[in-house]
C-alpha cells in the first residue's frame, strides 16, 4: 500500500503525511510546478501546469490497494476501477456504492449553475473535516495491515 495525494488542493498536507509516515507507508504527493512541496520522507511528483496534468500522472501511477486522496471524481472513478481506496478532502470514503450518486449530484449542480438556478454554497472547511480525514486515513491504514 502507498498513499497517493493530489497535493494541489490538499488542505492539511503536513498532518496527513506525518500520520502516514508514522505507519511506515510510502507517501507520494502529486502537484504542478506552481506549488513547492518539499516534505522530508515524502516523494514529490512535479507535473506541468495544465488542465488535468496532475490528475493524469496520479491515475497512471495507481496500483491495487493504494489509498488515493483527491477531490476529483474523475480520479476517484479511475482509482476505484484499479481497486484503490479513495477519500475526498473532507474525509468521505468514495466507493463503488456511492460514486454514481456523487457524479449525478455534481451533474445536477453544474446544470443548475449554468441555468443560473440558485444553489447552496458548500460549507467552509472545518476542524471537524480535518479530523474526519485524518481518522479515516488511519482507519484504512490500520485495516489494510
Amino acid at each position: 500500500m502507498r498513499v497517493l495525494i493530489d497535493g494541489d488542493a490538499c488542505p492539511i498536507l503536513n498532518d496527513i503525511t506525518s500520520l502516514v509516515l508514522n505507519h511506515n507507508i510510502e507517501v507520494i504527493v502529486y502537484h504542478d510546478i506552481s506549488h513547492n512541496i518539499n516534505i522530508d520522507g515524502v516523494k514529490s511528483i512535479e507535473c506541468d501546469i495544465g488542465y488535468q496534468s496532475v490528475d493524469m500522472k496520479l491515475v497512471n501511477d495507481i496500483e491495487k490497494g493504494d489509498l488515493v486522496i483527491s477531490q476529483d471524481y474523475g480520479v476517484a472513478v479511475i482509482s476505484l476501477s484499479k481497486e484503490a481506496y479513495v477519500l475526498d478532502l473532507k474525509g468521505n470514503r468514495i466507493t463503488n456504492d456511492n460514486i454514481d450518486l456523487l457524479l449525478y449530484q455534481k451533474y445536477i449542480n453544474n446544470k443548475n449553475r449554468k441555468q443560473r438556478i440558485k444553489t447552496v454554497n458548500p460549507k467552509k472547511r472545518s476542524k471537524d473535516d480535518d479530523n474526519k480525514l485524518l481518522f479515516n486515513i488511519e482507519k484504512i491504514l490500520i485495516d489494510h495491515n
